[in-house]
């Protein structure tokens, strides 16, 4: 169920009950305060359950991970994910890595790097991660082992090296 693209001030709400009484009730301003108030509340309550989950995922698969390919890829994602984001961040790299390391497919690999870029922009983290040096309303992508500017193709870095944030 997807969220709703209108403001809440605009959203209207009606009664199930389709009588001639009932009637319709529009989100005021106040309203909507308070609802992104309740959101912030919530999500301030699931902050420490789903943080202990991912720190969960990510000792499960850092205990199994071995020297596969896989793991070296996720060692340069975690690299770039520190150096940008911080040391905080780097265990979603290591959960969400144990959630893809019994998958099938070709590249597993591009496919973590893609849910973890798509986790930071989608949980706030960086709505843009990472972002382009060069035009910083805009995240890089991943192409032949190196990130790169998708307005202009420019080589940024190499996936491992980019670098760390002030």
């Amino acid at each position: 169920m997807g969220a709703s693209k209108q403001p809440l001030s605009e959203l209207r709400t009606e009664s199930r009950l389709r009588s001639a009484n009932a009637d319709t009730y529009e989100f005021s301003r106040a309203d909507e305060v308070k609802l992104q108030a309740l959101v912030v509340c919530v999500e301030t309550k699931l902050e420490p359950w789903r943080l202990e989950r991912i720190n969960k995922s990510a000792q499960e698969y850092l205990s199994t991970a071995g020297d596969s390919q896989f793991h070296k890829t996720m060692q340069l994602l975690a690299q770039d994910v520190f150096a940008t984001l911080g040391e905080r961040h780097v265990p979603v790299v290591w959960s969400l890595a144990k959630g893809m390391q019994d998958g099938q497919g070709e590249d597993l690999s591009r496919q973590c790097i893609d849910e973890v870029q798509q986790y930071f922009q989608d949980t706030f983290v960086d709505t843009t991660w990472p972002a382009c040096p060069r035009h910083p309303n805009h995240p890089l992508d991943l192409e032949g082992g190196s990130w790169h500017c998708p307005k202009d193709g420019a080589v940024i870095a190499p996936l491992g090296k980019l670098p760390r944030r002030p």
